[in-house]
């Protein structure tokens, strides 16, 4: 049987390990990611930490989300971001913009950040 309570308390530490990180980076999303991982657990074990665990991954999808405006990505960081954000938590970033539209700005900008598109193409047309 777990330890809910040692879990929530595993998962608070590495949120606040994330928040102490001064930009996202490859070790600031592994923080976050396991944080996630541990809070997704609660929720699927319908522990009594489910509304909790929630809030937490909403609160600290909002932080990820005001981080990246501020955040300038190498090409690696920027696409495992993209994808970790599309392929993880675009249901709920989306649903976040409902509650906080003025972070729709900071998430759209990070989306289209020009250089990496033209990384991204240059990259394609060598592999082509």
């Amino acid at each position: 049987m777990h330890n809910n309570k040692l879990e929530v308390d595993e998962a608070l530490t590495l949120l606040k390990d994330f928040e102490k990180a001064k930009e996202v980076n490859q070790d600031s999303l592994k923080l976050l990611e396991s944080a996630f991982g541990i809070l997704d657990d609660l929720i699927c074990e319908n522990s009594g930490f489910v509304e909790k665990a929630k809030n937490l991954r909403k609160t600290y999808l909002k932080f990820l989300i005001e981080k990246l405006e501020n955040t300038n990505f190498d090409f690696d960081t920027w696409a495992d971001t993209m994808i970790k954000i599309v392929l993880e938590f675009e249901k709920e970033i989306n649903e976040t913009f409902e509650d906080a539209p003025d972070l729709k700005k900071s998430y759209s900008e990070f989306k289209t950040q020009q250089p990496w598109l033209d990384d991204l193409i240059k990259m394609l047309k060598r592999n082509l």
